[in-house]
């Protein structure tokens, strides 16, 4: 029998839901916001916040949902937002933010920090209080005067099986945002982030960790990207431009496929390079910095590095001659050491990575290990963080990138000039 409904069904129907959408909004307002907001991608006219909220008592007004979106109010001309089920009784808050006019005047210059590898000790590693001291780096990053932040990779560590379910990724996740220095720095500035394999899956995981499509949606909902892959290729890939500069963040886990003959394995994929390939093509900006979570120009015998998949390797450096990609610099992370390497190329400019590592994890045991790229006096083994500063117009631009310790001071120093990758 046909079912028929009256037009008074129907308005009864709508204001009980817009009744219940209301009631759900103002319940949500109340909730306790215990991480964030942290400031994620932005454009001339937009930035966006990330937001993690718990159902809770709130003691302090600063600490309600309501309070933190009413600052926001005032800072940009407009805001919106939604929320999304992150674990039981917390919630992912996203905020869209439109800015007001001349809110950002053009600069002279501009500094964006980098980092990787942020072990959080657990309590039978934590001797002597290493966690609460190795985290004070980000009080200091905190300080720094930079536009925004580029993870590159092991943002988290998954240990003892916590890669196996989305509780256990999850929870690790919210244990990192809740400690305070972690949740000052992500407060500080803009962040952006790639992944490598702590943050991915177990030790050394590749595109045959079963749980791949869980660790993608958990970093997507702890991250606040411009976006993640393409419609038919998903990952954590993606990029964007900032101050006449293009940035590129690579996905060196979720195609990753390490085994069989070299001239088969792909630590990126075939359709990830052709996304590089064709944004760097198209690519208007001075410098071009290419992020991965792994080594990508050093010939090693320890750890992953991409000569270890040298067919697409050598595709990606005859692609950068043939279509004469100038300006490319490479930032990476992974290696629980930092160093400045170049690879100098017979009639081509020189191709620099900066490998930057790690923020607060252990130190590698291989530190002795000496490659033919690394820059002399570059080598740091301790917790350290990068600086990179934009100075000058046209050819004249340099990049200025800087090593620090976890207590602020400078290691290190050296600039790179843009006329030089020309």
């Amino acid at each position: 029998m046909r079912t028929s409904f009256s037009p008074a069904f129907f308005c009864l129907f709508s204001l009980l839901f817009f009744t219940l959408s209301l009631f759900g909004q103002e319940q949500l307002l109340d909730y306790k916001v215990i991480s964030g907001p942290m400031p994620g991608h932005y454009t001339d006219s937009t930035a966006s916040f990330w937001i993690l909220v718990q159902k809770k008592p709130v003691l302090q007004k600063k600490n309600r949902l309501a309070h933190v979106l009413k600052k926001l109010e005032q800072e940009f001309s407009s805001i919106s937002y939604q929320d999304e089920p992150l674990w039981k009784n917390k919630r992912v808050v996203r905020v869209l933010a439109q800015k007001k006019p001349a809110m950002t005047p053009p600069k002279d210059s501009f500094s964006f920090l980098t980092g990787s590898c942020a072990f959080q000790y657990p309590l039978l590693l934590n001797m002597f209080g290493k966690r609460r001291r190795y985290n004070k780096i980000f009080n200091k990053m905190a300080q720094t005067d930079a536009e925004f932040m580029v993870w590159t990779g092991d943002n988290v560590y998954y240990v003892l099986g916590q890669w196996n379910s989305y509780k256990g990724m999850v929870k690790k996740n919210l244990r990192s945002r809740e400690r305070k220095p972690i949740n000052k720095f992500l407060q500080s500035c803009p962040q952006y982030a790639s992944w490598d394999d702590h943050d991915y899956g177990p030790n050394n995981s590749d595109a045959n960790f079963p749980l791949k499509d869980t660790a993608l949606n958990v970093f997507k909902k702890m991250w606040a990207n411009p976006y993640y892959g393409e419609e038919d290729n998903p990952g954590v890939y993606s990029h964007f431009s900032q101050e006449n500069c293009d940035f590129f963040l690579l996905d060196s886990r979720y195609y990753c496929i390490g085994d069989g003959p070299k001239e088969k394995r792909r630590l990126f994929g075939k359709k990830q390079m052709d996304w590089l390939k064709r944004q760097l093509k198209k690519a208007k900006g001075d410098f071009k910095f290419v992020f991965s979570g792994t080594q990508l120009l050093p010939k090693l015998d320890k750890g992953d590095h991409w000569d270890q998949f040298p067919a697409e390797r050598e595709d990606f450096l005859d692609f950068l001659q043939k279509e004469n990609i100038k300006g490319v610099v490479v930032i990476s992370g992974d290696r629980h050491y930092s160093e400045l390497n170049c690879l100098r190329r017979e009639g081509d400019y020189p191709l620099y990575e900066y490998t930057c590592s790690p923020l607060t994890s252990f130190l590698d045991p291989y530190y002795a290990k000496v490659n033919d790229c690394r820059e002399e006096g570059t080598f740091v083994r301790k917790q350290n963080y990068g600086l990179l500063t934009i100075v000058g117009q046209g050819l004249r631009r340099i990049c200025r990138i800087q090593t620090f310790n976890r207590k602020g001071k400078l290691l290190w120093q050296r600039e790179i000039a843009l006329k030089d990758l020309q």
